[in-house]
């Protein structure tokens, strides 16, 4: 079901250099058996050209990103590096890859901001999922409970003492989110 959710951001597709089929691996475009043999080829053409701007992606659009990005302008440190990265057309399920290249290039500022970023995204993961479970549990529509619970959740983030939360559970939920990009830290 990743054809649903696993898209390219509109800023890479607009500037890629060839039109891209938001329907590529998915069922919408298997033809009826009878026309089938007819359209295998344009299928397979269709998968080859994501499977090139993915390589693209990868290889020539967050590799020049890392290269450039000790030139934004001092303002950078007022702006989301959400707000960049999207602007250069990368996904934040790349976060990892692009972590990985600022270090190896020593461009730890903004390792440090995609970090940041990263440990967010995780644990506004973790925050979700107490609410679900807690909403399922308590099956109470006031506030107060629940931000009873998110505050405990906080409280343990907080928590220094906590070695095994920081340094197993969060840190394989940013492998497991980020696609296992992320080298060893």
């Amino acid at each position: 079901m990743e054809y649903l959710f696993r898209h390219f951001r509109p800023e890479f597709v607009q500037k890629y250099k060839k039109p891209l089929c938001s329907d590529a691996f998915s069922p919408f475009i298997l033809p009826r058996v009878e026309i089938a043999k007819k359209l295998d080829a344009e299928i397979r053409e269709i998968h080859r050209d994501i499977v090139e701007a993915e390589e693209y992606l990868h290889n020539e659009v967050i590799p020049y990103f890392v290269s450039i990005v000790h030139l934004l302008p001092p303002c950078f440190d007022q702006v989301s590096i959400v707000i960049v990265l999207h602007i250069y057309g990368i996904n934040m399920r790349y976060l990892g890859e692009v972590l990985d290249l600022c270090i190896k290039k020593q461009e730890y500022m903004i390792a440090s901001k995609l970090m940041i970023e990263m440990v967010s995204r995780v644990i506004k993961d973790i925050i979700k999922e107490l609410l679900r479970t807690k909403m399922k549990e308590f099956r109470y529509s006031g506030e107060g409970i629940y931000r009873r619970e998110v505050v405990n959740l906080l409280n343990t983030f907080a928590n220094e003492e906590d070695d095994y939360f920081w340094n197993f559970n969060i840190y394989n939920r940013l492998l497991d989110k980020f696609e296992n990009n992320i080298g060893p830290m």
